[in-house]
């Protein structure tokens, strides 16, 4: 069955599909734009996922032209600025970005936000107001296509010291710095408030689908541990891209504190080297605090899954780094001009060929988990998302070990023990289901799946009862989910409540009209 969110989209770009898009919370997330380009390519392509694709590929290629174009407008640098595109084109941690299509609100999100900061650009040299309300717009719908652009008036702000060198007094001199930022606020103030809006939304959704705080809660102290270790482990996935997965397993408590020193040295050093020389270099100030900034959403110290860090959380940071090792490279000496050039050249060739390698991980759900697993250790979400993807391909010898391995790192975890009790349900060992999915409900209650599941094992196992009371719970905790009302229909149905039966059917079919088995059952009441 489709859930309701599908339904909307694959109407394409209709009135009713616009205010469900600008009024839906749905998978933790607000981002109406996005919802809409999804809609728009289903419209276009349909079923085929090729428009979907190319899309993505498109947004990206035009992202690369962009930041090429800001960098060359405000710099008149034109092969720093080239190098920069490059990097960011063909830099493999930017592949889950374009390549999965889920992923579309990242790089639309990125595509609003360049083209905001050239007209803010813009209205810094010309105090143009149709440029300054172009860049307000502008922001606003990369907001709402993904809330990753809440440190864009910091970006402005840095952007203002480097390259627009609206701030003239050098880094060192921080008390003159901080008198002509606080002149330059007034003029991002709309900004900041359209950017608090978009927090407190994003906060509100999030929390009210259970996103926050990751999985069963991660102490706040490993949290920020781990965020110290990632600042570290993007730059060195950014100079050695390799052993890159779809999902990373937050450490919890059994993080290295070697690791955590070691990063912590490597981050506090790049900082006073910047903070020492960043008054006659002033790109050192913008790159890597743009770097710093742009991750601080996305580094877990407010955590939205139980992931410790994500190749598609680099996809705008990166543009710092980047910016960063372009102009150091430019203002090498004479000498050395040469060699950087060759040297850069080449790391754009090797980035590209690494691209390439890792794209087919993309192609499809056995492939990607497969990669994983290879490339990562106790990952219980890779083992447990590689038995989905055989359990869906039939392959259910294969997926059982996959969701005894997740289980085995991560026990209790309700994702596995669903899929387990699912495939014991089909089959037909109801007892031993019922006994897993009785696991799965006490290790995470609020789990809507795991509760519903378990709800169609007690009825399975004809205790109608208590598939009442678990599928109850499972509609106060997915209240738009077809299937769940189509249960409770049958339950009540079972129970001789044929009215009420009718109504659960109904119910289903409003949410969900291609339900064809709440159909079916509707049918089969009303003809009694």
């Amino acid at each position: 069955t489709r859930r309701s969110s599908d339904l909307y989209v694959q109407r394409g770009i209709s009135g009713e599909s616009i205010v469900w898009a600008f009024t839906t919370g749905h998978a933790a997330n607000w981002h109406p734009i996005t919802w809409l380009s999804h809609a728009f390519d289903w419209q276009i392509s349909g079923k085929n996922p090729w428009m979907h694709h190319a899309t993505n590929v498109c947004l990206h290629a035009v992202n690369a032209a962009l930041l090429f174009l800001l960098l060359y407008r405000c710099t008149g640098a034109l092969w720093p600025s080239f190098f920069v595109a490059a990097l960011f084109a063909v830099h493999p941690l930017n592949v889950q970005s374009v390549a999965w299509v889920a992923e579309r609100k990242n790089v639309l999100s990125t595509f609003f936000g360049l083209l905001s900061l050239l007209a803010y650009a813009r209205y810094s040299r010309t105090k143009s107001a149709p440029a300054y309300a172009a860049s307000l717009a502008l922001l606003a719908c990369g907001l709402m296509s993904k809330p990753m652009l809440v440190t864009w008036p910091f970006v402005m702000l840095l952007m203002d010291y480097w390259p627009l060198q609206r701030i003239a007094a050098p880094i060192r001199d921080f008390k003159q710095v901080v008198r002509q930022v606080l002149k330059l606020t007034p003029e991002k103030v709309p900004y900041f408030a359209l950017v608090f809006v978009s927090s407190v939304v994003t906060y509100l959704v999030q929390s009210r689908a259970g996103a926050t705080g990751g999985e069963g809660g991660i102490p706040i102290l490993y949290r920020c541990l781990n965020a110290i270790v990632s600042y570290a482990a993007y730059l060195w996935q950014t100079v050695w891209p390799f052993g890159l997965a779809a999902f990373y397993p937050h450490p919890f408590d059994t993080i290295a504190m070697w690791k955590v020193v070691l990063s912590l040295f490597l981050l506090l050093a790049i900082t006073a080297l910047v903070l020492r020389y960043g008054s006659t270099k002033r790109y050192l100030v913008f790159g890597w605090f743009f770097y710093v900034g742009t991750l601080v959403p996305v580094i877990g110290i407010v955590q939205v899954g139980s992931q410790s860090m994500a190749d598609r959380y680099a996809y705008v940071p990166l543009i710092g780094f980047f910016v960063l090792v372009a102009w150091l490279g430019s203002d090498a000496k004479t000498t050395l001009r040469k060699p950087a050039a060759i040297f850069g050249a080449l790391s754009v060739v090797l980035l590209s060929v690494r691209t390439i390698n890792e794209s087919p991980h993309w192609r499809n759900g056995i492939t990607l988990w497969e990669h994983a697993v290879e490339v990562t250790s106790n990952n219980y979400v890779a083992h447990n998302n590689l038995g989905t993807a055989y359990k869906k391909a039939k392959m259910v010898d294969k997926a059982v070990p996959h969701f005894v391995e997740s289980l085995k790192f991560r026990p209790g975890h309700p994702g596995a023990l669903v899929n387990l009790g699912q495939l014991m349900l089909d089959q037909r060992n109801v007892a031993e289901a019922v006994s897993t999915l009785e696991k799965a409900v006490q290790s995470s209650p609020g789990h809507a799946v795991a509760q519903f599941t378990l709800a169609t094992a007690y009825f399975a196992a004809q205790r109608f009862d208590k598939s009442l009371e678990h599928a109850k719970i499972a509609q106060s905790l997915s209240p738009g989910d077809a299937k769940i009302y189509n249960l409770l229909g049958i339950l009540s149905d079972v129970q001789g409540r044929r009215e009420e039966a009718i109504q659960y059917f109904q119910t289903a079919l409003r949410i969900n009209p291609g339900l064809r088995s709440a159909e079916t059952n509707l049918q089969r009441v009303l003809s009694k």
